[in-house]
């Protein structure tokens, strides 16, 4: 697993795409269904993932790696898609329970408050 410029080996992108997808998965608890992984490429100078959810059967959320450096963003359409935090260092997240936390306040900010009532999430 790459976790940065830690000294880990950087020779598995799909293995940390599995990694950040269960924490993912485990903060959302049942506000996320499938994630999907894709763009994957783990050449030794370009590291790159990125993953694909629906949040809340809401919105889109898409979450870009790229050579240690992450970010979330709520996906418009195909051309557009708005930060829901600033870029961050990968290797440098040590609460991702505390992290992802953030991310869903900020994703629950962009969606109606009656929707996530309705829907038992508020």
């Amino acid at each position: 697993m790459y976790t940065g410029e830690k000294g880990m080996e950087k020779n598995d992108m799909l293995e940390l795409a599995r990694e950040t997808r269960k924490k993912i998965r485990k903060v959302f608890t049942d506000k996320v269904e499938t994630i999907t992984a894709y763009d994957i490429d783990d050449k030794l100078d370009h590291s790159t993932f990125k993953l694909n959810f629906a949040a809340y059967n809401y919105v889109w959320v898409e979450f870009d790696y790229e050579n240690d450096w992450c970010e979330f963003f709520i996906v418009i359409n195909e051309a557009y898609k708005q930060s829901l935090c600033n870029r961050t260092k990968f290797s440098e997240i040590t609460d991702w329970d505390a992290y992802l936390t953030e991310i869903i306040k900020e994703i629950e900010l962009r969606i109606p408050e009656k929707f996530l009532k309705a829907k038992g999430w508020l």
